[in-house]
């Protein structure tokens, strides 16, 4: 929860960087790539060179997002479910990839804000992306879990359960039965 302390202090560093917020969007995703490049994966179609106009524009979308996200911190649920519903239904995006995103802001900001960039900024910017993180991957992982259940499915017996002791049997045996902590996907599977 963020306190009105956290709001101010986030509202104090977004507006020292006013004027650059979409360099900061640009450099964000730049980062995201070149850190994590498994998130490419989500955008075939783009330029992906730094600084690209692809790049641009989609920073361009992170950074008006986030600051509608500041500007209605108090109602997240309702303000970016329709940014939600995007990523999870239609672009299946996989969550851990906001975690990584907010990250990547994280440093850009803190290159950016250097010395104003202390440990409670990082705290409140912290706390809000791991409320936007929250709201935008729940609806994520509902998405990821009914498209790809068998990654839901029990883990690989013990070598005993194997019929060998050895590590190369257990690695190599398929499960026998479903995971008992496993929970219908559907109404319909229970």
């Amino acid at each position: 929860m963020l306190t009105a302390e956290d709001r101010r202090i986030l509202k104090q560093s977004w507006e020292k960087v006013a004027n650059i917020q979409e360099e900061i969007g640009c450099e964000a995703l730049t980062r995201l790539f070149a850190v994590y490049p498994t998130s490419k994966t989500y955008f075939p179609h783009f330029d992906l060179s730094p600084g690209s106009a692809h790049i641009r524009s989609h920073g361009k979308k992170v950074i008006k997002a986030l600051e509608d996200a500041l500007n209605n911190a108090d109602h997240l649920h309702e303000s970016m479910a329709e940014l939600s519903n995007l990523h999870a239904y239609n672009l299946r995006v996989d969550p851990v990839n906001f975690q990584f995103l907010a990250r990547c802001i994280q440093v850009v900001l803190a290159t950016h804000l250097r010395g104003d960039f202390n440990a409670q900024v990082y705290v409140a910017w912290d706390k809000f992306l791991c409320c936007v993180i929250e709201v935008l991957a729940e609806k994520g992982l509902v998405a990821t879990r009914l498209a790809s259940p068998s990654q839901f499915e029990a883990p690989l017996p013990t070598p005993s359960e194997a019929g060998g002791g050895s590590i190369a049997a257990s690695a190599t045996a398929t499960p026998k039965k479903p995971c008992p902590l496993a929970l219908p996907l559907r109404a319909e599977e229970g």
